[in-house]
């Protein structure tokens, strides 16, 4: 029966022709994004989980921008590490020289003025990377005696905390631009930070020797009574201009640094200059112990980068797999859902023309 209200066939053939175009639409999307999950609408769960990946593999690719900047910071360091032990080994070597007896001691002290001057533009020359560990203020409110270098990130209760490596910059201190109170001590509330105190105190035991040949030499950091309150006194600073005590017996020698050592001095003699000679040669194996200790982190983060490397490649590959659309098998579906709407045009053009046979009933 044709109806002439209601035009069942076509409504049908539109339906069709409807859906074949939704189908047309998405395929080409999906060809022109690359996408076959592009929006929450076409997939939740996995756009969702696409997009926690995307923004992983953000914070991963910060994370490994900023690595690669405090390895560029410890491969800096190291640098300069190794023009200190140079100049260090200078110095020593000058001092060898001074202990002969035979050679003019202002000239070597010029000398080793020149190579504590060198050493000293080398401390206190910006870095590139941010904050200088050979020379700082210890007693300045921003002073760190660690730094936390960036390792990874650990998902905790849907966050991601940035996972640090604690690498020790005390120990490479040279000079410290805290206050002194007299000559070379400092009062302060809390004791000497980091691990430089220990170092100086191994500096010092390294480099006393027993009578008759040497003296004894030491550092000072310790707990003080003052106005009331405990405080600290302390003698250590930088590596190079904290002043160690020198004894020989029970009768005190004039104090001394790396950065005020004198040649030229009354009193220095032979045996002075011994002293200065072995706290010279135990402060640059300290110094290489701690350019050691750079080249090891600074390997350890290179490593660390790559680890992040290829967590973003997996991530993307993971990302791929959820949200990324089969482009040939799209082309072939595209050109078979073409077909299907010239077909669907064609069967809706039958169908609306089923009411043209009633007029042709009318005209016999």
């Amino acid at each position: 029966m044709t109806s002439l209200i209601t035009n069942t066939a076509a409504s049908v053939a539109l339906q069709n022709l409807r859906s074949i175009d939704r189908a047309l639409d998405a395929s080409a999307r999906r060809i022109s994004t690359g996408l076959r999950t592009g929006e929450a609408s076409e997939g939740a769960a996995y756009w969702a989980i696409a997009s926690s990946l995307r923004g992983d593999n953000l914070a991963l690719d910060a994370l490994h921008d900023s690595i690669g900047l405090q390895r560029g910071a410890l491969d800096v360091t190291a640098r300069r590490v190794d023009m200190v032990i140079d100049q260090l080994g200078r110095i020593g070597a000058t001092l060898v020289t001074a202990a002969g007896g035979q050679a003019d001691r202002s000239k070597l002290q010029e000398a080793i003025r020149g190579a504590l001057a060198s050493i000293r533009s080398v401390a206190d020359a910006a870095p590139p990377f941010g904050g200088n560990w050979l020379s700082a203020d210890t007693g300045s409110p921003g002073y760190a005696p660690t730094a936390a270098l960036p390792l990874g990130l650990a998902r905790r209760d849907g966050a991601s905390p940035v996972i640090t490596y604690p690498f020790d910059t005390s120990g490479l201190l040279l000079f410290d631009g805290r206050p002194r109170e007299s000559e070379w001590s400092y009062f302060s509330p809390t004791p000497a930070a980091g691990s430089l105190g220990a170092t100086l105190a191994d500096i010092a035991s390294t480099a006393s020797l027993p009578q008759p040949e040497g003296y004894q030499i030491s550092t000072w950091d310790g707990e003080t009574w003052r106005g009331g309150s405990t405080l600290y006194l302390t003698w250590n600073y930088g590596l190079l201009d904290t002043r160690f005590y020198v004894a020989d017996g029970n009768q005190g020698m004039p104090a001394f640094s790396i950065a005020s050592i004198d040649l030229t001095s009354v009193g220095t003699d032979r045996k002075m200059i011994a002293a200065f000679a072995r706290v010279v040669d135990a402060t640059r194996e300290k110094l290489l112990d701690a350019a050691a200790r750079l080249g090891a982190t600074s390997t350890m983060l290179t490593s660390q980068q790559g680890v992040t490397r290829r967590l973003m490649d997996g991530n993307a590959s993971a990302i791929g797999t959820l949200v990324d659309a089969d482009v040939e098998e799209e082309a072939v579906k595209l050109k078979a859902l073409q077909v299907q709407h010239e077909l669907g045009l064609q069967a809706l053009g039958v169908a609306n023309n089923a009411p043209q046979a009633i007029l042709t009933l009318l005209r016999q």
